[in-house]
């Protein structure tokens, strides 16, 4: 509920959460309890570790969008943050309402849990590195990042060329089915750059990703995620932790042939086990 209004202003920022708990409804009914002595940033994480408590679900983590303005942790969404146009707003909503068609990590539940202000453990798999990333769409032509798409991924071009800079693509060839995935290709490529990884998989991660940053599939998660390592803070040794991996959390992502339960069938095919990961 909260994502469609928060493009709304609000005097307080708090009540960019208590002000939708009265149209919660189900799971999400009376997430939190109403408390203004804590700060925005206190409501906001308390919100986001109800959610996944409640839920199982990691879906709060596809709400990592949009330019932060407060101090949160990395995996805590920002309802305060801002989007630069209508136009991505739109496509951005219309990609999280796509998000249940997939099952990356099968039926399971999260594994997700506060073990210090603003660090949060849970186990998964940390399936791929990203290898090489595109530019960002809005930075290119339609055709010229269809262009460079296809030569990040190896694909040899079509003799004559199907792309074009006017129109994108043939008339002939431009019907509503192709009007249908181009939209769900554009709600699916707002806000992220084009991947290659070191396994050779290709997707779509968030925009301020770079080579070297991770991709990883969570119990709970519909998507996988794109991690960056850090470095382990001296709290979390003292915790026992010393061993983890801690890791800032982009966002989600889209990687084609791992959205369905692929990474989980691997891992009990060889018999592996999920790795701790704590989030900063």
């Amino acid at each position: 509920m909260v994502v469609f209004f928060r493009s709304r202003q609000v005097t307080d920022s708090r009540d960019k959460i208590y002000g939708m708990l009265g149209l919660a409804t189900g799971q999400y009914a009376g997430l939190v309890e109403p408390d203004y002595t804590r700060s925005p940033e206190e409501v906001f994480e308390a919100a986001a570790l109800a959610s996944v408590d409640r839920t199982g679900k990691l879906e709060i983590l596809s709400h990592l969008y949009g330019q932060r303005q407060l101090e949160l942790p990395s995996f805590v969404p920002d309802w305060t943050a801002s989007i630069s146009s209508y136009d991505r707003y739109s496509q951005y909503q219309e990609r999280l309402s796509y998000i249940h068609r997939y099952a990356a990590s099968g039926d399971r539940s999260a594994e997700f849990n506060l073990i210090a202000a603003g660090k949060a453990v849970t186990r998964g798999i940390i399936f791929d590195v990203i290898a090489n990333t595109g530019s960002f769409p809005s930075s290119l032509s339609y055709g010229e990042f269809l262009n460079e798409v296809r030569d990040l991924a190896d694909v040899d071009r079509c003799p004559g060329g199907l792309v074009h800079r006017k129109p994108p693509l043939h008339d002939a060839l431009y019907d509503d089915d192709v009007g249908t995935i181009n939209k769900l290709f554009c709600a699916m490529a707002v806000g992220r750059r084009f991947i290659t990884t070191e396994k050779g998989y290709i997707g779509f991660a968030p925009e301020k990703c770079e080579k070297g940053d991770l991709i990883v599939i969570l119990p709970g998660g519909d998507v996988p995620y794109t991690l960056r390592p850090e470095p382990i803070a001296d709290d979390l040794r003292e915790q026992g932790h010393g061993s983890s991996s801690c890791y800032t959390i982009l966002g989600d992502s889209y990687v084609h042939g791992i959205m369905d339960g692929e990474a989980f069938d691997l891992l009990e095919e060889t018999k592996g086990e999920l790795q701790e990961i704590v989030l900063v």
